[in-house]
């Protein structure tokens, strides 16, 4: 369960600073790779066949290619064994995390779309990219701080961690602080708000048409409008009325009075 947390919004969108903001650590995929290979043998050759499978299917979640492994190879598992070797192929899961988190930073870069990063060892990737000075790079923030980046960001790209049905503060935290947050698919986050403009989705295994999902929403007119997905809007609009939803329904408080509400009727 996340939240957001915000501050009154008083920049217009056409006069913020950052086109696109992420706020996130990079992580070299060969480091993770090591580590596999430093694994004990059966754990190395299931997390290498979840990969394959994840890197095919990434909108699967970890278990889902866990349990094709495990049928694959005629494997059982007894169900209070189930949890801790599942875990023992954590490994799989920060692959699949740091390769789209990277590929998608560069996607946008290699289309010629500025892209201001918050996080530690961004500068590694530069070498690899055609067009290095669109990539900004900043010192790691505070959690509180990332307030005053969603507040003057026009579009906040979220990359998900590797679950299917849920979310991440990112998405929340730049709704409360109107900015446009674009983000990959979950089941939670698109039955939850599919319906606001502001908030737009993208899938992993498409990742070469997110630059074009981006420039659609910063392509704002002299009338305050944008066109995405063939739907023309004013993003001002759009921005104020998932603000006010956030506010309403997206806070940790609101958070904490549902698990109180739970709490009493056990």
């Amino acid at each position: 369960m996340q939240a957001g947390i915000g501050e009154a919004v008083d920049i217009p969108v056409k006069e913020r600073e950052y086109d696109v903001a992420f706020l996130g650590t990079y992580r070299n995929e060969k480091e993770i790779e090591r580590q596999i290979e430093a694994s004990d043998e059966v754990v190395k050759n299931v997390t290498y066949s979840m990969l394959e499978i994840l890197l095919q299917e990434p909108g699967l979640t970890l278990e889902e290619a866990f349990d094709r492994v495990l049928v694959t190879n005629g494997i059982r598992l007894p169900e209070n064994a189930y949890a801790d070797t599942m875990n023992a192929m954590h490994l799989a899961d920060k692959y699949v995390r740091a390769l789209y988190r990277r590929l998608a930073v560069k996607s946008l870069v290699e289309q010629g779309i500025r892209v201001d990063v918050w996080g530690e060892r961004w500068e590694e990737i530069k070498p690899t990219l055609s067009k290095p000075e669109l990539l900004k790079v900043h010192k790691p923030v505070s959690y509180r701080e990332t307030v005053g980046i969603y507040r003057n960001a026009k579009v906040v790209l979220n990359v998900m961690p590797w679950f299917k049905d849920g979310s991440h503060e990112r998405v929340f935290t730049a709704m409360r602080n109107g900015a446009v947050c674009l983000t990959d698919e979950s089941r939670y986050l698109k039955e939850t708000l599919n319906s606001y403009k502001s908030v737009g989705f993208f899938s992993l295994s498409e990742i070469s048409k997110l630059p074009e999902k981006i420039r659609a929403f910063l392509a704002v007119d002299e009338q305050g409008s944008v066109t995405v997905d063939g739907t023309q809007f004013v993003i001002e609009e759009a921005l104020k009325e998932s603000m006010e939803t956030a506010e309403k329904c997206h806070t940790w408080e609101k958070n904490a009075e549902w698990i109180l509400n739970r709490g009493k009727k056990l």
